[in-house]
């Protein structure tokens, strides 16, 4: 399937997820993960933020001190500062974003697998009974899979970022990080599905990597929506789940 149609097929399904949120009222799903997700959004910028400026400061003293030794490079101080200030905090936006997010779907995974399992009984009207240990069991691997995917962002984060102080590919390097981010985001919105599939993490691991466009499109949108203040900080992470549901749904009728 093309990068093209994948991406249609992800703005279809926020769409539909929207329309099935409206229908079948699932506000519960959508407040109660927009209550948490806006109280530990705002108990973490702060202080992110000023962790960022800090390294911003720092760059910019140590450019200053270098630019005393290189008389070719005063001129151009001035660009230089100010595209790395702008790269700077455009990786700042979407690192912070992406470990914010995987802190989150840890507080959120109960909620959000209620929420995947619910979409998938609207689809199919199928019902899957309750089950205390296996429903904790779940939870365990939500948890376990969302720091998996931390760990690996943040080896990626550290190899783009050395990368960012190259010429050229620096340039690269936040579009990298944001796809990256976007693809994991996607990957664990899909994953509630197949957990409740019963499939083991290799599999979702495969069958995941041989849609990742599909995964990529959900988490582009996931930001897309959360860029939106307050009102997608708080909607955005059921949204996603739902339009992730919708799609792997689809994967298993086509």
């Amino acid at each position: 399937m093309s990068i093209h149609k994948d991406l249609s097929e992800a703005w279809q399904s926020y769409n539909l997820a929207h329309k099935l949120i409206v229908k079948h009222k699932l506000w519960f799903y959508i407040i109660a993960p927009g209550i948490i997700n806006v109280i530990v959004f705002f108990a973490t910028y702060k202080l992110a933020i000023a962790g960022i400026d800090t390294i911003i400061d720092m760059t910019i003293k140590k450019i200053d001190m270098w630019s005393h030794s290189i008389t070719w490079i005063k001129p151009l101080l001035g660009a230089i500062t100010f595209t790395l200030e702008l790269i700077f905090r455009f990786l700042f936006f979407i690192i912070y974003i992406s470990i914010y997010k995987n802190i989150i779907l840890v507080f959120l995974s109960p909620v959000l697998a209620l929420l995947s399992e619910r979409t998938e009984k609207i689809l199919t009207g199928k019902e899957y009974p309750f089950e205390f240990l296996q429903f904790i069991k779940d939870i365990g691997r939500g948890i376990k899979l969302a720091l998996r995917n931390l760990f690996i962002e943040i080896f990626l984060w550290i190899v783009l970022l050395i990368v960012a102080f190259i010429p050229i590919l620096n340039l690269l390097s936040p579009l990298v990080i944001f796809i990256t981010s976007s693809y994991f985001t996607g990957f664990s919105m899909m994953d509630y599905y197949n957990e409740r599939k019963k499939f083991t993490m290799r599999m979702s691991i495969n069958i995941i990597n041989l849609h990742r466009w599909k995964a990529i499109s959900n988490g582009i949108l996931f930001y897309a929506l959360f860029a939106i203040p307050f009102v997608g900080w708080i909607i955005s992470p059921s949204y996603a789940v739902v339009a992730a549901t919708i799609v792997r749904h689809k994967m298993t009728i086509n």
